[in-house]
């Protein structure tokens, strides 16, 4: 999915050993490996317990979203970061490809793109460009009853345009409208 550089960040600081260790994420136990780097122990009660400060120094994605809004904080939340991405292991190529549309058309951190995904607060138009959609809607009526003949004569590029500043975008999945 994704391998981040988790180093301990006291040990670093120091001029020491980094304690740091490559991991792929998503991970069965996030508090097993902030133990392995040093930054907590488990008390004699069971619970994890946090003595340093630990920080992201690399990171490689290697999923199947669009990554350029994709960023990591060095001081990203582990936790929260191996949610997401067992929240996009899990996603079918269909959801994938929807992810990489939401991503790229909004802009918005991948959290966000996710609930969008979750709440379904879109409509997708797999593998088709903006003109595909167009044509599309004047197929089902969504203008008006349009003969076949009249067809011929729509200005499709002007009808992009206006899909285009009433949310519809175009992406490299195809296109999306986002709510």
């Amino acid at each position: 999915m994704f391998n981040i550089y988790l180093v301990n960040l006291n040990k670093y600081k120091e001029g020491k050993s980094t304690g740091g260790e490559w991991v792929e994420l998503p991970i069965d136990n996030v508090d097993e490996l902030l133990v392995k780097i040093g930054v907590s122990r488990f008390g004699s009660d069971g619970k994890i317990e946090h003595l340093y400060d630990y920080a992201i120094h690399e990171y490689d994605i290697d999923i199947n979203v669009y990554s350029d809004n994709f960023e990591l904080s060095e001081y990203e939340n582990i936790y929260k970061l191996n949610e997401i991405a067992e929240k996009i292991e899990s996603l079918d190529s269909y959801n994938l490809k929807v992810l990489n549309a939401i991503i790229e058309a909004s802009g918005y951190d991948i959290q966000e793109c996710l609930n969008i995904l979750e709440v379904e607060d879109f409509i997708f138009y797999n593998d088709m460009s903006l003109k595909d959609v167009a044509m599309e809607l004047i197929d089902d009526g969504y203008f008006g009853n349009v003969s076949e003949t009249l067809s011929f004569y729509i200005d499709y590029e002007s009808l992009k345009r206006d899909l285009s500043l009433d949310n519809y975008t175009e992406t490299t999945e195809g296109t999306i409208i986002l709510y």
